[in-house]
């Protein structure tokens, strides 16, 4: 028979755990969603998963993904990308 105390901590864990999930969850679908290179519709998701894949220069993510060589040629996501590289760190 569980006690109250450890009744009360497991549901309080159980939803922590469940407000986790759905931060995440969220987390990627805005991250496949939002556009970091407008001009050829690259998304977050893509960028992030090419730093995970050892790009760490903006060179390295523009060559792994396309972005930048676009009709701007990566004025607009160029500042982006170092954003998320510098967050990767």
């Amino acid at each position: 028979m569980k006690t109250a105390k450890k009744y009360f901590t497991d549901n309080v864990l159980q939803k922590r755990g469940i407000v986790m999930e759905d931060q995440a969850m969220e987390t990627a679908v805005l991250d496949k969603l939002t556009k970091i290179c407008l001009c050829k519709a690259i998304s977050r998701a893509t960028i992030k998963k090419a730093i995970a894949n050892k790009a760490d220069t903006v060179e390295k993510v523009q060559q792994a993904t396309g972005a930048g060589s676009g009709a701007c040629c990566g004025r607009r996501c160029t500042a982006k990308i170092e954003e998320l590289l510098h967050l990767d760190q």
